[in-house]
């Protein structure tokens, strides 16, 4: 009896010393395995940091020449209508200067009266 009770005790020693390996190799493993998702994690931050960062630079100055347009808004509303009224005078008086073409000298000194 006390040799069965030996040879338990001895393949317990032996189950334990696998069992401590084992879990010794897994622990191992699990960190070479989080190291590597470190790294694959980490590349992958500046992977999309660095295709990103264009894109923001972009959407950031489209921002600002909308800020600007909307703050100057009156501004261009003013110059855009002097320049049609621009246009549509220099227009009225070039169609003046046509017409007037065709007269004589007498019935432009008169006005178109004779």
């Amino acid at each position: 009896m006390a040799n069965t009770r030996q040879k338990d005790e001895t393949t317990a020693g032996t189950a334990a010393k696998t069992t401590a390996g084992a879990a010794k190799t897994t622990a191992g493993t699990a960190k070479t395995t989080a190291g590597a998702a470190k790294t694959t994690a980490g590349s992958a931050l500046g992977s999309v940091q660095a295709k990103a960062a264009p894109v923001v630079s972009h959407a950031t100055t489209l921002a600002a020449t909308a800020w600007t347009a909307v703050r100057a808004r009156k501004l261009l509303t003013t110059a855009g209508t002097v320049g049609a009224a621009t246009v549509a005078a220099t227009a009225f008086a070039a169609g003046r200067r046509s017409e007037r073409a065709a007269h004589g000298p007498l019935t432009r000194l008169t006005g178109g009266r004779i």
